[in-house]
């Protein structure tokens, strides 16, 4: 496993490419793991509620009360992740680039659908004024994408 890992990182062309290897490594083993991941790298922060945001459609079945927070909680102790004041967390940006892109290029409908469900989190969760500007951010990237594709 670990050949195949150094395979791939002296074969990526970007930095972007060997992070989103990298952080990619780290969660290999956890199916939730990798997709609270994938949710995170949408957004600038998150924190529980804001995974479950995200994730709930993916995950429809019945959760367990903190199965969002426990998720919440691992991605806190990887490396890659750094305080976002008092919101929550977030992904360091070459980190969260790397996946971004990933996702942009290979999982297109995960993107837009993580995109879209992080709108509505954002526009209806409260009057503070930088969860509008998230959730403006995120409408703005959902309704251009069909401008790019």
């Amino acid at each position: 496993m670990q050949d195949e890992l150094l395979t791939k990182l002296l074969h990526a062309s970007t930095e972007e490419e060997k992070s989103y290897l990298l952080a990619m490594s780290l969660v290999k083993n956890q199916p939730d793991g990798r997709a609270a991941l994938l949710a995170a790298a949408i957004v600038h922060w998150f924190d529980a509620d804001i995974l479950a945001a995200l994730l709930q459609e993916d995950k429809p079945e019945e959760k367990e009360p903190d199965f969002f927070e426990q998720l919440y909680v691992s991605l806190q102790a990887l490396p890659f992740t750094q305080t976002f004041s008092e919101r929550g967390y977030a992904l360091h940006d070459l980190t969260r680039a790397g996946i971004r892109s990933h996702l942009f290029r290979n999982e297109p409908e995960r993107f837009k659908a993580y995109s879209l469900r992080a709108a509505q989190y954002f526009l209806q969760s409260n009057d503070d004024p930088q969860n509008k500007v998230e959730g403006v951010y995120h409408l703005l990237v959902e309704n251009n994408w069909d401008n790019r594709h």
